[in-house]
């Protein structure tokens, strides 16, 4: 009797932890990427680059938040998950921060879907490029 309830409860786990995730359960995710430059047009490594998903509009709430560096050749993606009922499509600002000289940049107002995926590349992205200004 035993064995048999271990085997029933052995496949209901099977059963329930095997299933397809339903649409519901998977994320919803945009993505922004693009090359930072300085002032100078070079690339910019290292630089700290953060992407916000407005709730509506290109202001106020915010619904999801992604973070990024820029590699060697100033190139970023940033991922950003919608956490926060995000409406389709979505404005996005993006701000970065480069160092040596201290340097920043934002823009707003590009707009991207949010789409059901799991792996990168699953989402809509949109590029921005940034040149990066001298804090005085």
């Amino acid at each position: 009797m035993r064995w048999l309830l271990l085997i029933a409860f052995a496949c209901a786990v099977l059963v329930t932890c095997g299933r397809a995730m339903i649409e519901d359960e998977v994320p919803l995710y945009a993505a922004v990427y693009g090359t930072v430059r300085g002032a100078d047009g070079a690339p910019v490594r290292g630089a700290t680059l953060t992407a916000v998903a407005y709730v509506e509009g290109c202001s106020g709430a915010t619904g999801g938040v992604g973070y990024a560096t820029s590699d060697s050749a100033g190139n970023y993606r940033i991922r950003i998950p919608n956490s926060g009922g995000v409406q389709n499509p979505a404005c996005v600002g993006i701000s970065a921060v480069g160092m040596r000289p201290v340097a920043s940049s934002s823009v707003n107002g590009p707009t991207v879907s949010f789409l059901r995926g799991v792996g990168m590349g699953d989402e809509d992205s949109v590029r921005v490029d940034i040149r990066l200004s001298a804090i005085p």
